[in-house]
């Protein structure tokens, strides 16, 4: 897999991720179970919306606080206090424990998958 490849992957996993997000909420507020610790869920939040300002009725950027909470109460699920903090221990965890964001493209011709993460060379999914 070249690294051309690779980045269109990336990018099309990453657009896959914001329709999700988008169809989720766009769906009827509901009670849900997830399979997933709340911090994947932060996860999923933040990076659903990295580089995109949302904006509310006034065209005011909306603070990520405000995101978590909105996704948190339209899942049916209780907000984090802190979800900011929570991020960074999951970042710092992942750090901790050689866990890689990205696909090692050296270990196979496999998309990269944002719910994916390699751990000392083995892909595992996080959901």
């Amino acid at each position: 897999m070249t690294k051309e490849e690779y980045n269109l992957l990336k990018a099309q996993a990453h657009e896959q991720m914001k329709r999700d997000y988008q169809w989720l909420m766009s769906q009827e507020p509901t009670q849900r179970q997830w399979r997933c610790p709340q911090r994947w869920l932060i996860e999923f939040v933040y990076d659903s919306n990295e580089g995109r300002t949302a904006t509310d009725e006034f065209f005011k950027p909306i603070p990520l606080s405000r995101l978590y909470e909105d996704f948190f109460l339209h899942t049916g699920s209780q907000s984090p206090k802190n979800p900011c903090n929570q991020l960074c221990k999951l970042r710092a965890k992942e750090r901790l424990h050689n866990i890689k964001p990205d696909y090692n493209a050296t270990n196979g011709n496999k998309p990269y998958l944002p719910h994916h993460r390699t751990i000392n060379g083995n892909e595992v999914s996080l959901i």
